[in-house]
């Protein structure tokens, strides 16, 4: 008897987790900003759903771009980790410093040990600071032998409205920007190294883009 009893609650349970993801995913589907951020959870705890990063960062993303806060947080903690997303520690920064200025306490800690992380890598290119406008690193960067490395999977994504100004003052090396604010990422090689810039300035104006990191933990694009 309680061999059944025992059976039948663990079916009652599956069946409320079930239920549980489905309205999680339909909310996700319709643009909810929370529900996107815990589908996204779910999968990287495997927890109602199989596990699978890769489909968490899809679900992070959405949720970010609308101003979660915590899956800011997340995203950041996927770049830097190359959880699900290849490692990326120019996105990572990125993500944890907009977690940051939201004052997440742990996208600051995180931030901050990134950029230390960075700061004793990047040794070879100690010329670039942060803070120095963009169109000087590019001078610099360019005038060390490095080459613009736009990937193929950034040249088939379709521009957005932020990258032209850039496009048109010869930004060729533009990588990603952020959707809703002028975020941008700056792509290069050096032989089988990858160099990647993250910039941030005002939208539409490519001589206000300053530092705001970099990184060699990327792949080059052949």
């Amino acid at each position: 008897m309680r061999w059944w009893m025992g059976l039948i609650a663990v079916c009652l349970a599956a069946a409320v987790f079930a239920q549980d993801f489905e309205s999680t995913k339909q909310a996700a589907d319709e643009g909810d900003a929370d529900a996107q951020y815990r589908l996204g959870l779910m999968y990287t705890e495997g927890r109602d759903v199989g596990k699978n990063d890769a489909e968490a960062v899809e679900w992070f993303i959405l949720a970010a771009q609308q101003e979660n806060v915590k899956a800011q947080y997340r995203l950041g903690q996927m770049y830097a980790k190359g959880q699900g997303v290849a490692r990326n520690d120019v996105e990572a920064m990125l993500w944890f410093r907009k977690a940051a200025q939201h004052g997440n306490e742990d996208a600051k800690a995180a931030l901050a040990a990134v950029e230390k992380t960075n700061t004793t890598r990047v040794h070879d290119v100690d010329y670039l600071k942060k803070g120095m406008k963009a169109s000087v690193a590019r001078r610099l960067v360019l005038k060390d032998h490095w080459i613009p490395n736009r990937s193929r999977h950034a040249r088939k994504t379709p521009m957005l409205s932020i990258e032209k100004p850039f496009i048109k003052k010869g930004f060729v090396e533009i990588e990603v920007c952020a959707v809703d604010r002028p975020v941008c990422v700056l792509k290069y090689r050096k032989k089988q190294v990858c160099l990647e810039v993250g910039i941030e300035g005002e939208e539409g104006e490519p001589d206000s883009m300053r530092v705001t990191g970099w990184t060699h933990a990327c792949e080059p694009d052949n």
